[in-house]
């Protein structure tokens, strides 16, 4: 019997969405794969067929990306707020390194070349320096997509390039790379800060909640981690405390802050019966919950599934 498996990985490096198709055509090629899917907004990566986590894992790493399983991979609850500038993006990586130094080697010849209309061997030098510093992984990467038999949009400014070099467009042809290089940097950027910025949600529930019965039996209040609490738990929230836990009243009463979840300006009174969010602000009132649902299906981790999977199909 064929035994079909399924894989979900979290894929690293990837700059725009032209990285992502040429990952997932490459992944697609792979004897035994019958689905690949890769979406560049959440770097997830989801195989199906007769293959194994390795055979994906070295094809990914054999393409420069960096790709973990999805129980690996690091979990995110910073904010964008907290992420680096762009501009320490940029020096962060090897390859955007390379793009600032091209950056500044183009300066001659556009400064001295395109505005004032001189023209010398060194100022074309370092322009030609400027290609290849901002387009050497650019050119590798077409490279690696030419023996994929795939045309990305890699090889075509490759050859735009080394066409600009060709007729003598020399700062043409670093500025080219220069600007292609500077703006992949930025999607990139951006779109690491759309997947922090989904991610942040998860900041908005605490790690730990009071428990004081479980399998309903009463116990000393306790902390858990909310990844350990069942369904049935009942919890204790006291006064200021955020909500770990969608659940619902069990006793008390108590206004309670849900704008984080539904943007609510105003505390929403809550009694017994009434249905609680996890991440929301309990006020006043010390109230007591049973937990409805585990945390890996409440409200929060159902909104970031809700948006990545908006995202994965625009």
């Amino acid at each position: 019997m064929v035994v079909t498996n399924s894989f979900q990985f979290h894929v690293t490096g990837l700059d725009c969405a032209g990285c992502a198709q040429s990952v997932e055509k490459a992944v697609s090629q792979l004897p035994g794969v019958n689905h690949c899917e890769l979406a560049f907004t959440t770097a997830k990566l989801r195989v199906r067929g007769q293959v194994t986590a390795a055979t994906i894992t070295d094809k990914v790493q054999a393409l420069d990306y960096g790709i973990a399983t999805a129980d690996e991979a690091p979990a995110t609850t910073v904010g964008p707020e907290l992420l680096p500038s762009f501009w320490a993006y940029l020096w962060q990586r090897r390859a955007t390194q390379f793009a600032l130094l091209g950056a500044l080697l183009i300066l001659p010849g556009l400064l001295l070349t395109e505005l004032l209309g001189y023209e010398h061997a060194v100022i074309h030098l370092f322009s030609l320096l400027a290609m290849v510093a901002a387009g050497w992984p650019i050119a590798q990467s077409a490279w690696r997509a030419l023996r994929q038999r795939d045309i990305n949009i890699n090889v075509l400014m490759t050859i735009a390039a080394i066409g600009a070099v060709i007729i003598g467009a020399y700062t043409e042809a670093g500025m080219v790379m220069v600007l292609f290089a500077l703006s992949e940097a930025l999607e990139g950027y951006t779109g690491n800060r759309a997947r922090h910025a989904i991610r942040s949600l998860l900041a908005t529930t605490p790690s730990t909640a009071t428990v004081i019965a479980r399998n309903g039996v009463a116990i000393p209040p306790a902390e858990y981690p909310i990844t350990q609490l069942q369904i049935g738990d009942l919890l204790r929230v006291r006064p200021g405390e955020r909500i770990p836990m969608d659940g619902q009243v069990r006793t008390g009463q108590s206004a309670v802050n849900q704008a984080a979840i539904t943007g609510e300006s105003m505390p929403i009174d809550k009694t017994v019966g009434d249905n609680l969010f996890a991440g929301s602000i309990n006020g006043e009132g010390v109230l007591t919950l049973v937990v409805t649902h585990l945390a890996a299906d409440n409200t929060i981790s159902r909104m970031i599934r809700l948006v990545e999977e908006a995202q994965e199909k625009r």
